[in-house]
């Protein structure tokens, strides 16, 4: 089962993220349809989860990903116009894994280590 967060919650649920998985290792992924997904980070930890909003109709979505005590290089991943916000249903009641987010440049999955659970939608609309 798949749940879409609304577009009106998507910087309340990427505070959520922040606020509620800091150093939650992530594996980040481009989704290529017909081919195998291409690696962008494989577990590294979560330092924050930005939403920005612009005019210019060139919203982002921004991860912070390392460690701040210099274990692992700090990156950052950009994703450019996003579309849908996807939460994927994982193993056991009330968890999600991955969040798949589709935007203009194409998709990228995040699979969080260990999965998300159901306080990250906490106040979000979410069909």
């Amino acid at each position: 089962m798949t749940k879409e967060i609304n577009t009106n919650d998507w910087g309340k649920f990427c505070q959520n993220l922040t606020n509620l998985r800091h150093d939650a290792l992530l594996t980040v992924e481009a989704l290529r349809p017909g081919e195998a997904n291409k690696p962008i980070a494989n577990n590294v930890p979560l330092q924050s989860v930005k939403f920005e909003k612009t005019d210019a109709c060139s919203d982002i979505v921004s991860f912070e990903l390392g460690s701040s005590a210099g274990a692992q290089r700090p990156m950052r991943h950009v994703i450019t116009e996003p579309i849908h916000f996807w939460l994927k249903t994982a193993e056991g009641e009330g968890n999600y894994n991955p969040l798949v987010i589709e935007a203009e440049t194409g998709a990228v999955q995040i699979t969080f280590h260990p999965a998300l659970r159901q306080d990250v939608l906490a106040g979000l609309q979410v069909r």
